[in-house]
């Protein structure tokens, strides 16, 4: 007798951890779809939008027992699927008018609607996912009994996104390194431009303008050569721009600056992605995060902040260390440019 009694007992409480566990295993499904959701919204941010594929498959219900979690309604709009706005109108079969935001299910694709049958009881309706209607019931396993293995085609994300939509790809960064290449090379030019008028100056009081230390001078200051250089493959000529001397080494800093900064400015950019998904693991919120996403995007600038590469370029100022600094010291530049001692009234020193 007493074994006959505790059947019940112990039935109930076999339904108590089966629901349980269907309740702890909704929770993750919708701690998931939230992560999944603000992930989405943060890759979109600073990637644009995903490139999509479609592939064969069936659907799977194993251990789905319910709906998961709410759909987006704007996405639901714009993938054709039914919203609360138009669900009655559209969608609903003729004795059933809308209800709830439609929800989840599982990672199928698929939706489920809860709506209200003519009679005011519950209904709920299942969509594949091009919003074609599937199964209708009073309960959730009504209406998707019989869909196990049905075949349907599921979108899935290729891992890829499309380069016209990335909000910092070619578009942001292309203008980004002209401009700043741009302002370096007219920092490099007028520098450049102000050394050569300073040796020439130099030279000119000197009275050594012709000499082997005025070609020397001016090889040392540099500027650019244009040269045949024939491709081994090919054999097609092409004449090439060769910076050399000072000069040169002025426009390799350049490009060398150019490219470190761009460096840092995808590392801000991968700095404020990784702290958006950080904030959303740690707020599971996926609204919240894709906020601060928005924020720290827009706060990396389009435009860069430019400084001055005058301290890269101290060899381009005129003096005995400047661009004549094939000259050992003042001494040795003195004589080059003048016979008498530096010491002496009237001496060949630069002045203006």
């Amino acid at each position: 007798m007493g074994g006959k009694g505790a059947q019940p007992q112990n039935s109930q409480m076999v339904q108590f951890e089966k629901e349980q566990a269907a309740k702890a295993e909704r929770k993750e499904a919708e701690r998931k779809a939230r992560l999944e959701s603000g992930m989405a919204q943060i890759d979109e941010i600073f990637r644009g939008k995903p490139i999509m594929g479609k592939k064969a498959a069936k659907l799977d219900l194993t251990g789905i027992t319910g709906p998961g979690p709410a759909v987006d309604a704007s996405g639901a709009a714009s993938a054709g699927l039914p919203t609360p706005s138009n669900f009655k109108r559209q969608w609903a079969p003729e004795g059933y008018s809308g209800g709830d935001a439609p929800q989840q299910i599982g990672d199928t694709g698929w939706q489920i609607y809860s709506g209200t049958e003519k009679g005011g009881g519950p209904a709920y309706l299942a969509y594949d996912p091009t919003g074609a209607l599937r199964g209708v019931g009073a309960s959730f396993e009504q209406a998707t009994q019989g869909l196990q293995g049905t075949e349907y085609m599921k979108e899935y994300s290729t891992g890829e996104y499309d380069p016209a939509t990335d909000p910092f790809g070619a578009k942001f960064k292309d203008p980004y390194k002209k401009s700043l290449t741009g302002l370096h090379m007219e920092n490099l030019n007028k520098t450049y431009n102000d050394a050569l008028e300073e040796a020439m100056f130099a030279h000119s009081r000197a009275g050594t303008r012709g000499s082997t230390a005025f070609t020397d001078s001016l090889t040392d200051i540099g500027g650019s050569k244009y040269e045949d250089f024939k491709d081994p493959t090919t054999g097609k000529v092409e004449r090439r721009e060769t910076p050399y001397g000072q000069y040169g080494a002025g426009r390799a800093a350049v490009t060398s600056d150019v490219d470190a900064a761009m460096g840092k400015l995808s590392d801000q950019i991968s700095s404020a992605q990784d702290a958006a998904e950080a904030q959303l693991y740690m707020t599971e919120d996926p609204e919240k995060a894709a906020n601060a996403a928005r924020v720290a995007a827009n706060q990396i600038p389009a435009v860069p902040q430019y400084n001055t590469l005058g301290d890269m370029f101290k060899p381009l100022v005129i003096g005995a260390t400047g661009f004549y600094q094939g000259y050992q010291g003042q001494n040795d530049f003195n004589r080059a440019f003048n016979p008498k001692s530096s010491l002496d009234p009237g001496s060949g020193k630069i002045t203006r």
